[in-house]
């Protein structure tokens, strides 16, 4: 971190995290331990079990994984889609942060949107691919992207971090 410079508080926004392995849980558990080990208070917002079904069970509604908190809120979802039971919760942490970092489409992204604009605080979605590099479903895609995604993210003034093609 440059000297003088107060250490910023960043929420990472995911569907699942730690101890669930995958492609975007590593990016995410790499990046926000190395902004922690910068001197970032870094947090990571999930969901309190796994909506893939590969695990059965409820994960603890707060840990400390090394520098990084993990709060994971109660909710449903599957494969495609995931919703939390408590988008007060989620909307706290957005107002309570400096910058967020949605890694997901599927999960909170209008609510983050509102609340990011309304209180004026930045964030960045980073597609990681998801919906946008899989083949099937290639109108309804488009029309997701063209219709509603998209006027979520120029209403939220979202910054966009796209990885894949």
């Amino acid at each position: 971190m440059t000297p003088g410079l107060r250490p910023l508080r960043i929420l990472h926004v995911c569907r699942r995290y730690a101890p669930f392995a995958g492609g975007t849980e590593r990016y995410v558990r790499d990046l926000a331990m190395a902004q922690a080990e910068q001197g970032h208070r870094v947090t990571v917002l999930t969901l309190d079990h796994d909506i893939t079904g590969g695990r059965s069970g409820r994960l603890p509604s707060r840990e400390l994984l090394g520098k990084v908190e993990i709060i994971r809120l109660p909710g449903v979802g599957n494969r495609r889609i995931a919703l939390t039971f408590r988008p007060d919760r989620l909307a706290r942490a957005v107002r309570e942060h400096d910058i967020t970092h949605l890694h997901d489409v599927r999960f909170g992204l209008a609510l983050i949107a509102v609340v990011a604009r309304l209180g004026r605080r930045p964030w960045i979605l980073h597609t990681h691919g998801l919906i946008f590099h899989e083949s099937p479903h290639g109108s309804f895609r488009r029309a997701a992207t063209r219709y509603g995604i998209g006027p979520l993210l120029r209403f939220g003034r979202a910054n966009v971090i796209a990885s894949s093609d």
